[in-house]
This record gives C-alpha cells, structure tokens and sequence, in this order.
C-alpha cells in the first residue's frame, strides 16, 4: 500500500471532473508532478498533465480545500505560496468560492489535496 498526496485542480473538476468523498474508490489519470510540490502528484484531465500520467486507482483517505492568495503584479495575480491555507473536507466540491480581496491579497479556492490510499504502486 503506497498513500500518495494528489493535486486535483478546481478548474479540472469544475470543467468535467466527479465530486468524491472521503473512503470513496477512484479511478484517475495522474502523475508525479514536482512543480505543485516535492512528491506530490496532480491529476490529469486534458493534455499537458504531468509526464508520465498513468491510471490510478485508490481510496480516498482525506480531502483538503487550498485556497491560495494572489497579489496584482504589473504583469496581473501572482500566487504567494506561503500564504496557502487547507481546510479538511468530507467531500470535495463541485465548485471552487472566491473568498474576497483585503488589504490587495485575493483569495480563491484553487481545488483540492487529496491522500489517496492505492495498492501496487
């Protein structure tokens, strides 16, 4: 048994993704993908996911909603990432909120992290 922490995008799951739940099994395409975290992995809905994306299958252990903060750069929002915060979730949402704007930080639900409990990897 191998518990990998999983990426799924709110801009993929609202497109054409299915809400899960907690102890729920799923199938998805993923892989290994560095640049959301060092060994996280990212689900892969459309071309350009991680190289080396392939079927996963596994239980849902735990669900956490990122919401992360931008600020307005010349060149538009930047993510600060030392501002990310997880809230722990029974089931992952449909829809991501836009949390509001203070002080020039935006804060956007981004989608969620996912432990996902798979076996032979």
């Amino acid at each position: 048994m191998t518990v990998l922490k999983v990426l799924y995008e709110g801009w993929a799951m609202e497109c054409c993704g299915t809400p899960f739940v907690v102890g729920e099994e799923v199938v998805w395409n993923a892989g290994p993908d560095d640049a959301v975290g060092e060994g996280m992995w990212r689900v892969a809905t459309h071309a350009g996911g991680p190289v080396g994306a392939r079927t996963v299958l596994g239980r849902v252990r735990s669900i956490q909603v990122v919401a992360d903060a931008f600020v307005m750069r010349a060149s538009g929002y930047e993510c600060v990432p030392e501002k990310r915060s997880l809230r722990e979730v029974e089931a992952c949402p449909k829809w991501f909120a836009r949390l509001g704007e203070e002080d020039g930080v935006r804060r956007d639900e981004t989608g969620v992290l996912v432990e996902l409990e798979t076996t032979g990897d």
